[in-house]
């Protein structure tokens, strides 16, 4: 007990310093520790209360569009094209005719080799933004993926008529971030290059155009300019943290600098699954014998990771307190098939036959 009051001690300190710097992360991984301790002192109520906090800020900055843009953008950048796709879809049931949403969403079915799905959200994107330089990018891709070539040099020919257009406009940003991801897109990556250094010559302290610029030096393999380049946008602004350490983790990892890969990519992956707080805090209610709330949350949770081994049987658990062992069986089979070993799993299995077999 003296070492998890010392822990807590610790906690609160490091809780204190994640709120003045403002960082997300932070906040977010003690209160996910601080949550877990108290849980492991059968202190629960408090540790529900370090959860509820927790699920809070994490729902709140998960529901808006501006946070499931970053996290959907930062899972295509990582080649988590299933996750990115889940966010661009609750995006789209939002706005469903917005241009930039439908342009990632068919980047995504064309690397996914889902041409037709790509050719007809990228089609909707040109119908909202008809010279859409990002999306003629695309479409030309898919059409040459699909062997339409007709279509694909229709694209290519109006792509190259608009980018020489777009040289009387060269110091117009908006201009200039189209023409960085056309270039980017496109593979052309000094191009892209020249452009995104231009755009930070009239806006210097623009993260986004550093964390752009930062993603194309580590696709080019100059790692140290990228790292410089992620460095300096987390410190004019702590809101693309979660972008910064996803390419920052990357390219250390290119690098070759496993452990400092790991620790950007671990706290990277802790906030982006964002569904296991369900399944903590539904064990929490649980064993206050709050059986609805438990089930409600740890439901939750396997809707974002079906095959979370820790809800489901703690799910089976609930079902079986509540007297409902069609479910609960329903859960520990599946648990079991996913980890036929699981000591857990094996013990509340055998206790719910145990039980049924006296009924």
């Amino acid at each position: 007990m003296k070492k998890y009051n010392e822990a807590l001690e610790d906690l609160n300190k490091a809780l204190e310093i994640g709120q003045n710097n403002k960082s997300r992360m932070d906040i977010t991984s003690i209160l996910e520790i601080r949550g877990e301790t108290y849980f492991m002192m059968g202190k629960y109520e408090d540790a529900l209360s370090d959860l509820n906090e927790l699920n809070k800020l994490k729902e709140d900055l998960n529901t808006t569009r501006k946070m499931l843009s970053e996290r959907g953008t930062i899972c295509f950048l990582m080649g988590r094209y299933k996750e990115a796709f889940a966010d661009f879809n609750k995006l789209l049931e939002i706005e469903s005719n917005n241009y930039i949403n439908l342009q990632i969403r068919g980047e995504i079915h064309r690397i996914m080799r889902r041409y037709e799905e790509a050719l007809a959200d990228l089609t909707k994107a040109l119908e909202v933004k008809p010279n859409n330089l990002s999306t003629l990018a695309i479409r030309e891709l898919t059409y040459r993926s699909m062997g339409k070539h007709n279509g694909a040099l229709l694209d290519l020919n109006k792509l190259n008529e608009l980018l020489q257009c777009d040289q009387d406009d060269e110091d117009d940003e908006d201009t200039l971030i189209e023409q960085v991801f056309t270039y980017f897109l496109m593979g052309q990556y000094n191009e892209a290059l020249a452009v995104v250094t231009k755009l930070l010559e009239i806006e210097q302290d623009s993260s986004a155009a550093l964390v752009i610029r930062g993603e194309i030096y580590r696709l080019m393999g100059k790692y140290e300019e990228a790292l410089t380049d992620l460095t300096c946008a987390l410190e004019i602004d702590i809101d693309w943290e979660t972008n910064v350490l996803g390419i920052r983790g990357l390219t250390y990892r290119s690098m070759g600098r496993h452990n400092e890969a790991h620790t950007n990519l671990n706290k990277l992956n802790k906030f982006l699954e964002y569904g296991l707080n369900y399944s903590r805090r539904g064990r929490t209610f649980h064993m206050m014998g709050r059986y609805e709330e438990a089930l409600k949350d740890l439901t939750n949770s396997l809707e974002i990771l079906p095959n979370n081994m820790f809800a489901l049987v703690h799910r089976g658990e609930t079902y079986h307190m509540m007297g409902k062992y069609k479910e609960a069986l329903a859960d520990f089979a599946m648990s079991l098939e996913i980890c036929p070993n699981d000591v857990e799993a094996l013990k509340a299995h055998k206790k719910l036959l145990v039980e049924m077999n006296k009924t």
